[in-house]
């Protein structure tokens, strides 16, 4: 099925009575205003029928929008030179943005070349070269056909046999956020060659849809992180096929403005299909009311069964997860300080990871009898003045992660521990793989 655009441009179209003028020739030829009709065929869309993996269905682009533009190449002007053209979607249809379409006078069969492809532009001369800025892979790249009706001064413009030689590859996450994406094995649209390539602020779409075009080859893989949590991690165990689409999830529940029943009611969907990694996103100011939300809900779920990621908090409470013993590993990325006994008595947790967890109250670490990785930031402050942050007993076999920003602490005669300007890297404690008076199996520095 085809749209008809028509209005008024001023071309140098080859008419009976008229010949296109070039700077090359030798004799100036006459050309006049006239009235082109654009004939523009359907956008080819992918269509979800063909999705290959999992997520919500989503066919992305199905239809020309307001802004679209299409790159027209005349390939046989004849002129001695390549005419090309910028046609441009408005609120009354299409128009010549740029450019001229030109041919030589007594032509009857004028085809070119059409170009749909938002991040290159066609130069005069013809060719196509990427856009400043614009990064390979986050659009598509069309190449169709453009034949000009001379006699009803027609320029049709067809898609139905473009050939696509990428995959699209759709990351299904939450809608309007920026995302991290990585990918190995990668032939970014519209190249042949694979790369590894790093996008480091896509933002989601309305739908929470996040596409990218190319080629993915086998045992490539996509790595999918909201800031510094990691989403989703797939590997393709086969090459991506062309003109297939392909979708990821990488879901993560937004609660930043939800209330205490809303965030209860989302946390209860997880556990309702069975998820048993849950990611949530809270404000900077969340506290207890936010934890008590998330434990009414899986408090009842077997011991060292759930895998949590609580990002964007930076206090936890005073006993915010303590006794939380239905954790298997928990991850804080944004926490900067954990109050007293924060994460005490977790009987089944096996993994705390809080990158910028600076500040530790008396005994955030203690009876947690499974753990055995622990990371933090820079600690700067350590609070033992009514009870050790460690088991004394227990770090023996816990692989400590800490930053290598990290100074060596000395601890006053007020039980608390304070930073030094001093490297723990290059120390004796490092050596002795001690910290805060405590042996572990290994400190190891993270960048």
């Amino acid at each position: 099925m085809y749209k008809l655009f028509s209005y008024i441009v001023c071309v140098a179209a080859a008419l009976a009575v008229a010949a296109c003028t070039h700077e090359m020739e030798e004799l100036a030829a006459p050309s006049e205003t006239v009235s082109l009709q654009f004939v523009v065929g359907d956008f080819p869309a992918f269509g979800e029928a063909e999705t290959r993996a999992i997520g919500t269905p989503d066919v992305g682009k199905t239809a020309w929008e307001f802004g679209d533009e299409l790159q027209i190449r005349i390939d046989n002007s004849q002129m001695g030179y390549t005419p090309c053209a910028t046609l441009v979607n408005n609120e009354d249809g299409w128009e010549i943005k740029d450019g001229n379409i030109c041919y030589r006078d007594g032509i009857t069969d004028v085809k070119g070349t059409v170009l749909y492809a938002p991040d290159y532009k066609m130069l005069k001369d013809g060719t196509v070269q990427r856009k400043d800025g614009a990064g390979g892979g986050r659009n598509e790249y069309i190449v169709g056909t453009c034949t000009v009706d001379v006699q009803n001064r027609a320029v049709h413009i067809d898609f139905s046999q473009a050939q696509r030689n990428y995959a699209r590859l759709r990351i299904a996450s939450v809608p309007h956020k920026s995302l991290r994406v990585r990918f190995t094995k990668f032939a970014a649209c519209p190249d042949t060659e694979a790369f590894a390539y790093d996008y480091n602020n896509v933002v989601t779409d309305q739908h929470g849809n996040a596409f990218f075009y190319g080629r993915m080859e086998q045992n490539g893989q996509i790595q999918v992180r909201y800031g510094e949590t990691l989403l989703t991690t797939y590997t393709f165990s086969q090459a991506t096929e062309t003109g297939k689409s392909y979708a990821l999830n990488a879901p993560f529940i937004s609660a930043e403005a939800m209330g205490y029943e809303d965030i209860l009611n989302a946390v209860q969907a997880q556990v309702d299909a069975n998820q048993t990694d849950i990611k949530i996103l809270f404000s900077e100011s969340a506290g207890g009311r936010e934890l008590t939300a998330i434990s009414e809900v899986i408090r009842n779920q077997s011991e060292g069964s759930i895998d949590l990621t609580v990002m964007g908090m930076k206090s936890v409470p005073t006993k915010g997860f303590s006794y939380w013993n239905v954790l298997r590993s928990l991850q804080v990325p944004d926490v900067e300080e954990a109050g007293l006994e924060a994460f005490k008595n977790c009987s089944g947790l096996e993994v705390l990871t809080a990158p910028k967890l600076t500040t530790l109250h008396s005994g955030v670490f203690r009876s947690c009898p499974k753990l055995v990785s622990v990371t933090l930031g820079a600690v700067t402050y350590a609070d033992e003045s009514q009870e050790a942050v460690f088991d004394s007993d227990r770090t023996s076999g816990i692989y400590l992660n800490v930053s290598d920003k990290q100074r060596i602490l000395e601890k006053g005669t007020d039980n608390i521990w304070r930073s030094t300007e001093d490297s723990y890297f290059s120390s004796s404690q490092h050596d002795a793989r001690m910290f805060m008076d405590h042996t572990f199996q290994e400190v190891i520095v993270w960048w």
